[in-house]
């Protein structure tokens, strides 16, 4: 019955992100265009955290290497990138993660590698990217997400108008502590 409902849950959210995408599509202004693109995104990877517990044994806990492994995947297609445009390094434990530390965790991965794409990748043509996360000890993990875009000063962004990118992965990291 908790498969059938996390299946449920993961079809409502595949409708819901494709019916911003049939909007998106009716909308001309490309800033407007990419923050339903970016919502879209966001639901997206909360939809496959529900998605793998449907496809898993256990109804708690879920591979974080896979899961990361798919989430790119996904937004590259989102960004119609390819692996052939893209230098990879996925450095991820073969570990499971609880639900309530791996969607916050998806949701922070899927912001920053969306803002790689949009603004990084543009500037270059070879472009990397990493991410690297590890297991300090038992409640403790390190991760780094990184490319070789121009960067940006993260305090000067901050407060851009209309952003809620930096404000939402501070809000997570805060809720994972």
């Amino acid at each position: 019955l908790l498969k059938e409902v996390h299946h449920r849950v993961k079809n409502n959210m595949a409708i819901i992100a494709s019916m911003i995408s049939l909007q998106s599509n009716s909308i001309e202004d490309e800033h407007l265009k990419d923050l339903l693109q970016s919502s879209q995104n966001r639901i997206q990877s909360m939809s496959m955290v529900h998605e793998n517990i449907y496809k898993n044994e256990s109804l708690s806990e879920i591979n974080i290497k896979s899961y990361i492994s798919e989430l790119i995947e996904s937004l590259m297609l989102s960004y119609d990138l390819f692996g052939d445009q893209i230098m990879l390094n996925i450095d991820v434990p073969d570990i499971n993660l609880e639900l309530d530390l791996l969607i916050p965790l998806g949701l922070i991965i899927n912001e920053i590698v969306s803002n790689s794409f949009k603004h990084a990748y543009r500037d270059s043509t070879e472009f990397a990217l990493s991410v690297i996360l590890k297991q300090i000890d038992t409640d403790k993990m390190y991760m780094s997400i990184s490319d070789n875009g121009p960067g940006f000063n993260v305090e000067d962004n901050a407060e851009k108008e209309g952003s809620i990118g930096l404000m939402l992965i501070r809000s997570l990291i805060d809720q994972i502590d």
